[in-house]
């Protein structure tokens, strides 16, 4: 069996992230970095992760999400930047940061949390790939399809009414049906005798 060869509208770069951790966070590197394989996997798009200790802070050329799993200060020349800071009251995983394009990532990461709190998911929204395809799909679907044909002709019938007609009928029926076989029996009776 082939696989289908799929050609793509438009060639889209791969993702860059850069993430720089301390030691005391490492778990969480590496529950990231296993989130976003998996998004890679899913949406088929190459999303490479740069792993650096946040004492090296080595310039990574325009990354499209910086991540910053340290308690020191974080950079503020990143685009769009996800930070660690721990909120015991926070409702979600990740939240709005006090800056635009800043986001909290707001409890240590474990197994459970990761699954219960959809770790993967809440990276995939901040990565904005619908905005992406939402911009790409006006220009290339072409489909000319009109409503109605896509709605269904099925109409509900009241089944319960339709039963209960049929009850009665056949009831009637049936009395109608024993009437004349006892008439029919008893004509032929009188006949033998």
């Amino acid at each position: 069996k082939d696989k289908l060869a799929k050609v793509p509208v438009k060639q889209l770069n791969p993702i860059q992230i850069a993430l720089f951790y301390t030691d005391s966070l490492t778990t969480e590197k590496k529950y990231i970095e296993a989130a976003f394989s998996a998004i890679s996997n899913y949406t088929g798009r190459d999303i490479t992760v740069e792993s650096q200790s946040d004492t090296l802070q080595a310039a990574i050329d325009n990354p499209d999400l910086t991540i910053w799993l340290s308690e020191k200060p974080s950079p503020v020349s990143f685009q769009k930047l996800l930070l660690f800071k721990q909120d015991s009251l926070a409702e979600r995983l990740i939240e709005d940061g006090e800056m635009e394009m800043t986001f909290v990532l707001t409890e240590r990461l474990n197994t459970e949390n990761s699954v219960s709190l959809r770790l993967t998911e809440n990276l995939l929204l901040l990565l904005g790939l619908e905005n992406e395809l939402n911009q790409m799909v006006p220009y290339w679907d072409k489909r000319n399809v009109s409503e109605a044909l896509l709605k269904t002709n099925h109409v509900a019938q009241e089944k319960k009414k339709a039963k209960l007609a049929g009850i009665e009928i056949s009831t009637e029926l049936w009395v109608v049906l024993l009437f004349l076989l006892l008439a029919e029996r008893m004509l032929a009776f009188k006949r033998k005798h």
